[in-house]
């Protein structure tokens, strides 16, 4: 499956920081470690090329998570943070200090929870479609119409094929490239809901929607997500029932 990403969250440059932050750790180290043997000014340069295959993990798992390579990601995180780790606990047997056992225990602390947000973003139904752009037919046996509105009056046309209480993913009846802001607009038993949300993903006739709030919070008068998403689970309607 084909499934771009064109906007990276939060929790995403988060790691990207946290994988920077481990490199500057590892280096501060080495440089603590070898004070006074080697003219400092020159350890920047001495260090990238001694740690050349270090410094490439690293880079090469920034690369998987912007690229949205799921489990390459996730695999080169666990290496980055175990090497990070395993080169700590050798330096902290040389010489050892309590200020570096702190901030390894909470690094590795960082590194727990990170693993974890991240792996609960991944799952959400905007980055998952539920179908294969080589699908020979239209996917879910069940419909639930959607009208996408941005503020150029644009009007996209599609239906839900995943959907959460944080957003949906919708398949597109034209190949469309959507981007920024939209309108949803969700006519399900002859109601319509209107919700507000933004574009974090795509492929090929598809695009995943992250919402803003899962209330409407614009008028009484409208319904929106909330009670849509309300309806549906007491209807016992379930994504992976319906592909």
């Amino acid at each position: 499956m084909t499934n771009k990403i064109d906007y990276r969250g939060p929790v995403i440059w988060n790691i990207i920081l946290y994988l920077f932050f481990s490199l500057l750790f590892i280096f501060l180290q080495e440089l603590f470690k070898n004070s006074g043997t080697i003219v400092q000014k020159n350890y920047l340069k001495v260090f990238l090329v001694n740690h050349i295959s270090i410094v490439g993990v690293f880079f090469v798992t920034g690369l998987f998570f912007l690229s949205y390579k799921k489990k390459l990601a996730i695999g080169g995180f666990v290496l980055s943070t175990l090497i990070t780790i395993v080169l700590t606990m050798y330096n902290l047997n040389i010489n050892f200090s309590k200020f570096i056992l702190i901030i390894l225990f909470s690094y590795i602390i960082l590194a727990f929870y990170l693993l974890q947000f991240y792996s609960s973003e991944v799952t959400e139904s905007y980055y998952n479609p539920f179908f294969d752009e080589k699908n020979l037919f239209n996917p879910m046996l069940k419909q639930i119409k959607v009208e996408l509105v941005q503020s150029d009056e644009k009007v996209y046309e599609g239906y839900l094929t995943n959907w959460s209480e944080e957003g949906c993913y919708i398949y597109l009846h034209e190949d469309k490239k959507v981007r920024g802001a939209v309108e949803l607009k969700i006519t399900f038993q002859d109601t319509e809901f209107t919700t507000k949300g933004r574009v974090v993903s795509h492929q090929k006739n598809g695009i995943g929607i992250k919402l803003k709030n899962s209330a409407n919070e614009e008028t009484l008068n409208t319904l929106g997500w909330f009670e849509f998403y309300e309806i549906i689970e007491e209807m016992g309607y379930n994504p992976e029932l319906l592909v």
